[in-house]
């Protein structure tokens, strides 16, 4: 039995990375012997169900990455050799220098996960960037998580195309709804997601105030919590639209909600893609998003079950929402056509790329 380990900066936080991390280590619990490790800024318990897998961290109190670099490469490399780890998965890139300095002169395979994408101009660092260069040169295998990004990486670093692979995050076959339902009554909006600066709630502000003024009757709501928060609760009273911009804080149960909404919209400046506009197409929602890399583009068929808008046109989104508000026969005709190639998303499907990786490299 192979031991494979999934590793993230900090498995005790909520985000998309976590969240892909746990549901491959529940997958593969049964197959293989799995690990996962929380590397530098743990502080606690994970984030996500754990149960049956080999969790644990290297630290045990929040440490920035600048002063325990070679801590976190010295006692990662006992880690891997103590637990005799065939495959190292690093979930994200940051990780990923820790992780291939700690391997050198062992047996183990390192494939490094991006988990956002190489075209996002938000994230500028230095280190951001050499993470990116490093991973994907050096790794035994790369995974980006759309076609769009793979191109890119082979194209701006040019890479080896048989040493770069993408793999799409999943939606569980069981949630996607097989027949058609969708609430051609609802009068609310839906956003998901964590509140940081790349997902752009302050043009979703702006846009809700525009959509409010039109169409009084209709509300928003916005799930998620995070660093910007307060910030944009702020400016949804400045704005005196607080009474139907809701920030509705973390669902556990988020999936089992969409049934009550009308339009999922996404207004980030980046993504990696995006497990909530899966969620909103298993759902039947149609789906409003800015056309930003990657992911959107990959999930939305223009037109036929959603918009996909300009970067990061807040005229052109108001104006597609308003659409979708004033013509109910279309927002039915794009819930009919929200599940036409959600099946590329299969697990299955996926588990099988997933599986392969494992067993060839």
């Amino acid at each position: 039995m192979k031991k494979i380990c999934f590793l993230h900066p900090d498995i005790s936080q909520k985000s998309g990375g976590t969240r892909v991390l746990s549901l491959l280590c529940e997958e593969f619990k049964d197959k293989y012997e799995v690990f996962a490790l929380g590397v530098i800024c743990s502080t606690g318990e994970a984030a996500y169900r754990m149960d049956g897998v080999n969790y644990s961290t290297l630290f045990n109190k929040k440490i920035r990455m600048r002063y325990a670099f070679f801590a976190a490469v010295r006692k990662l490399r006992k880690f891997l050799k103590d637990n005799k780890i065939d495959i190292v998965f690093s979930i994200g890139c940051s990780p990923i220098m820790i992780v291939l300095l700690s391997a050198i002169g062992l047996k183990v395979k390192v494939v490094c996960c991006e988990h956002s994408n190489l075209l996002n101009n938000m994230d500028t660092s230095i280190a951001q960037k050499l993470s990116q260069f490093t991973g994907s040169k050096y790794s035994d295998m790369f995974v980006t998580l759309t076609s769009q990004d793979r191109d890119e990486y082979i194209k701006r670093f040019n890479l080896n195309p048989s040493k770069i692979i993408y793999i799409h995050n999943w939606i569980d076959d069981s949630l996607i709804n097989s027949e058609y339902n969708y609430d051609l009554n609802s009068k609310k909006i839906i956003s998901v997601g964590r509140f940081m600066p790349v997902k752009g709630y302050e043009n979703l502000v702006d846009i809700a105030k525009g959509v409010f003024s039109l169409y009084p009757d209709w509300t928003w709501d916005i799930y998620g919590d995070g660093e910007t928060y307060n910030n944009i609760k702020n400016l949804i009273d400045k704005n005196g639209i607080g009474d139907k911009l809701k920030l509705k804080g973390i669902n556990s149960n988020i999936y089992n909600i969409y049934k009550e909404y009308a339009i999922f919209v996404l207004t980030s400046y980046y993504e990696g893609l995006p497990m909530v506009l899966l969620e909103a197409k298993a759902s039947n929602l149609p789906i409003v998003s800015f056309d930003c890399p990657t992911g959107p583009r990959e999930i939305i068929e223009n037109g036929e079950n959603g918009f996909l808008i300009s970067c990061y046109d807040n005229n052109e989104m108001l104006k597609k929402i308003c659409e979708l508000i004033q013509k109910p026969h279309l927002r039915e005709k794009f819930a009919q056509n929200s599940c036409n190639n959600i099946y590329k998303f299969s697990k299955d499907k996926i588990l099988l790329q997933w599986v392969n990786l494992i067993e060839t490299i």
